[in-house]
């Protein structure tokens, strides 16, 4: 029997499924496994397309598995208004600097201070 595949939506998961995954993720980047972690945050970030917090961190885990240039291309689906302009600023600028951009860099650090200082 060939195996069934299905476009998976929103509707595929329920709230504890997702939850689960989004928690397996951030176990995996806080414990030295980035790359598992992307892949994770990706998968997510299929299903759930408009979370920016998902994007966030599929990008935050894109950086420390050493891709800033995928980090870049996922940061610019949650540019020009993200939900978290510091948190954006901040991996924008430092997936600039790794990809040894900085001044572009630098620039992005300034947005991270100035959102930080008007939201804290």
């Amino acid at each position: 029997m060939t195996p069934m595949y299905f476009s998976p939506d929103a509707s595929a998961f329920s709230g504890e499924e997702s939850d689960t995954l989004r928690l397996l993720g951030l176990l995996l980047l806080q414990n030295g496994m980035p790359a598992r972690a992307a892949m994770i945050f990706d998968a997510l970030c299929v299903v759930f397309d408009d979370d920016q917090q998902l994007k966030l961190s599929h990008a935050c885990a894109l950086i420390r598995s050493g891709d800033p240039v995928a980090a870049l291309s996922v940061l610019d689906t949650v540019f020009p208004a993200p939900a978290d302009p510091a948190a954006a600023w901040l991996l924008r600028g430092q997936a600039l600097s790794q990809i040894g951009k900085p001044l572009e860099a630098a620039r992005a650090m300034r947005m991270f201070i100035r959102h930080r200082q008007t939201d804290g």
